[in-house]
C-alpha cells in the first residue's frame, strides 16, 4: 500500500480535484500491483473538538507527498504550529510541505511541480509568497525554484 498525502491552498482547487482523480485512475491501471491510499482533506470527516490542522494527519506518515502551488499559501495556523526555531508557520500549506519533505534519512526525494500562469484578478498571495516558502526550506536540487 502506498499511502499519498495532497497538499494545497484554495487558489488550486481545479488542480486538487484532477490530482485525486488522477490518483483513482492510476488505482485502476496498477490495481494488482499495488493500493493507493489517497488522502485529501474534504471528503474526510472534520472533528469541531480540535483545529482545522490538528484533524488532518501529519504528512510525514504518508509514503508520498503532493503539495499543489501557484499564487498563494493559503492560511494561517493556530500558533501551537511552530518551526523548530520556535518562528510560527505562514499557512497550513507551508507546515504541511515542511512537515512532508524527506528527512535526512533519504525516505522519498523531493519534486515540485508549479502552476506558472499569472494569477486572476484579485487573487492575492494569501498570508505569505511562494518565495517566502521556498527562501527558509532546504530542498533538494531537483525541486528547487
Amino acid at each position: 500500500m502506498l499511502r499519498v498525502f495532497v497538499s494545497s491552498p484554495g487558489d488550486v482547487g481545479r488542480e486538487r480535484e484532477l490530482a485525486g482523480q488522477v490518483l483513482n485512475r492510476l488505482q485502476g491501471e496498477y490495481i494488482r500491483r499495488v493500493k493507493l491510499e489517497p488522502y485529501l482533506w474534504e471528503y474526510e470527516p472534520m472533528r469541531a473538538t480540535t483545529d482545522y490542522q490538528g484533524n488532518i494527519p501529519k504528512p510525514s506518515d504518508f509514503d508520498i507527498v503532493i503539495c499543489i502551488l501557484w499564487s498563494r499559501l493559503g492560511s494561517r495556523l493556530n500558533e501551537k504550529y511552530r518551526h523548530a526555531d520556535g518562528s510560527p508557520y505562514a499557512s497550513g500549506t507551508e507546515y504541511e510541505l515542511e512537515e512532508g519533505l524527506p528527512r535526512q534519512t533519504g525516505k522519498r526525494p523531493a519534486q515540485d511541480y508549479r502552476r506558472k500562469s499569472t494569477a486572476a484578478a484579485g487573487v492575492s498571495g494569501g498570508e505569505g509568497s511562494l518565495r517566502h516558502l521556498y527562501k527558509g526550506v532546504a530542498l533538494p536540487q531537483a525541486a528547487r525554484v
